[in-house]
């Protein structure tokens, strides 16, 4: 395995863990009287698990194209990445009135009158968005170029592919079953 594909494979995995995780993990605490709410990742952005699965299927994908069909599963992973990124940072920028409405508490009093602490968990969001966005970039520069999953197993066009031709080959003495 190249450095290459190994390091998109795992930025994928890793991206795609993070983003998962993440997004299940409280976002922002705001600091009501009394007792502070966490708002999750789900609350404030919603869209977290279809972006962290792409990055998992996008493991699957790399192993199973073979050159220039890498090229659109970089392009697919790549704008996947700047999509997470696009979102947590529109998340991050409106934060205070998101976490407001995610806790169903509403006003112009609210909003200044208590604050919302963001956690560390929408950065590793951003940089795990980063992260696939630039094994995306990679797999479709680099991976037309990296080697492809092995034709041990494939069919050679030389073997019958009939049962009639089985038959035929057994009747003219061949063993069908050797290479």
């Amino acid at each position: 395995m190249t450095r290459g594909l190994r390091a998109a494979v795992l930025g994928c995995l890793l991206s795609g863990a993070v983003i998962l995780l993440a997004g299940g993990r409280g976002w922002a605490r705001v600091s009501y009287p009394g007792k502070a709410r966490v708002v999750s990742g789900h609350a404030l952005a919603g869209t977290l698990v279809p972006w962290g699965l792409v990055a998992l299927a996008g493991v699957v994908a790399i192993a199973a194209t073979r050159r220039w069909g890498r090229v659109p599963v970089g392009v697919a992973l790549a704008a996947s990445g700047a999509a997470v990124v696009t979102l947590t940072v529109r998340v991050l920028a409106d934060l205070d009135v998101r976490a407001y409405r995610a806790t169903r508490t509403g006003g112009a009093q609210v909003l200044t009158a208590y604050p919302v602490h963001p956690t560390v968990w929408p950065y590793l969001v951003v940089a795990a968005g980063v992260v696939l966005a630039a094994c995306g970039v990679l797999v479709a520069v680099r991976g037309p170029r990296w080697a492809a999953l092995g034709s041990r197993y494939d069919v050679p066009a030389d073997r019958p592919r009939s049962d009639a031709d089985l038959w035929a080959a057994q009747d003219r003495g061949e063993d069908p079953t050797e290479p």
